[in-house]
């Protein structure tokens, strides 16, 4: 029977999500964020940051002020949406929920069994927190300090 790989547990990088996640040695690839998901809302994060900057230098003030004068030429008048209706009021009942939780006997508690966040394949029991050598990525996230 084949051993399970040893899998690199690290921190989702968006500082508001930071899961914890564990990948298995085929599927990482540098990794720094735990799924699709997050990495999506980081590089949306770091283009509307960048459009800001952007925006805020002289060319972009330029271009920004000219593709306006083309929008108002176009419309030939710009004007407002109008507010948005009030929401209805509405009253909901809560009712309490009541549950009744019996500890579990730590005997009976389940051991933990790693998988890896991608595949789902089974890991060792043992952790690395580092990269493999030879399969650094080309960024910084992640080298260690003294490479």
């Amino acid at each position: 029977m084949d051993a399970a790989p040893v899998g690199r547990f690290y921190l989702c990088a968006r500082l508001a999500c930071r899961a914890q996640v564990l990948v298995c040695p085929d599927c990482d690839h540098g990794q720094i964020y735990c799924g699709h998901a997050c990495s999506d809302i980081a590089r949306h994060i770091t283009l509307k940051e960048a459009g800001r900057r952007y925006q805020n230098g002289r060319q972009g003030r330029q271009r920004h002020a000219q593709r306006m004068a083309r929008y108002r030429e176009r419309k030939r008048k710009v004007t407002h949406h109008r507010s948005p209706a009030p929401p209805c009021d509405v009253l909901l009942i809560s009712v309490p929920a009541i549950a009744s939780v019996a500890p579990v006997p730590a005997s009976s508690r389940p051991t933990i069994a790693w998988h890896c966040r991608f595949c789902g394949r089974r890991c060792s029991d043992l952790v690395r927190t580092g990269f493999l050598e030879g399969r650094e990525m080309r960024n910084d996230v992640g080298r260690r300090a003294n490479t």
